[in-house]
């Protein structure tokens, strides 16, 4: 009896055995048919958009969670890496999440060269935002909605939001009393 139980595991252990290598041949295969699915879908990706040098102006739409009743649609941006995932920089710093090639586009117009110009190329620094802290940044209205600064009496003071960040008063701010910031 002890030689058919002897038998019956290395039965079962031979099947365990085969059966294993028959899962690790399917997941190989699977593997394969990943990475190759992967290099075909870039290729597609790559032949749908244009090619794109390193310093050239883009346009990165703003999503519309972090964009204001009157902030803009899009924020130009310069391409200053670019290795598979690029990385933008702006007037008001470096946008701090990479980006791949369709989350932004080419804009090589006259109008751009010209902002292009007036975009201070010491972008490169550091200085890593959001998309949001881009936009506050460059608006006189916040993210979100205005700023304001309700100010009881004569704005002036470091408490006032005006001030500090060094924008005058706007009609929104405290419409009974005057301001010597507007």
């Amino acid at each position: 009896m002890s030689q058919e139980n002897d038998g019956a595991q290395e039965n079962l252990l031979r099947e365990h055995e085969a059966r294993l290598k028959l899962i690790n041949q399917h997941r190989s295969g699977s593997v394969n048919s990943l990475k190759k699915q992967a290099t075909e879908m870039l290729q597609q990706s790559s032949s749908k958009f244009c090619k794109i040098e390193t310093g050239q102006i883009v346009l990165v739409k703003i999503p519309d969670v972090d964009r204001g009743r009157l902030a803009p649609r899009n924020i130009l941006a310069v391409l200053s890496e670019k290795d598979g995932l690029s990385q933008l920089g702006t007037s008001t710093g470096v946008l701090e999440k990479l980006d791949a090639r369709n989350q932004w586009r080419t804009k090589p117009t006259v109008g751009f060269i010209i902002v292009f110009n007036n975009i201070n190329l010491s972008i490169y620094q550091l200085i890593q935002n959001s998309v949001c802290r881009q936009i506050a940044a460059k608006e006189s209205n916040s993210s979100q909605g205005f700023v304001r600064c309700n100010c009881r009496k004569q704005c002036g003071d470091k408490k006032c939001k005006c001030v500090m960040n060094k924008r005058k008063c706007n009609s929104k701010c405290h419409s009974s009393t005057s301001c010597r910031k507007k």
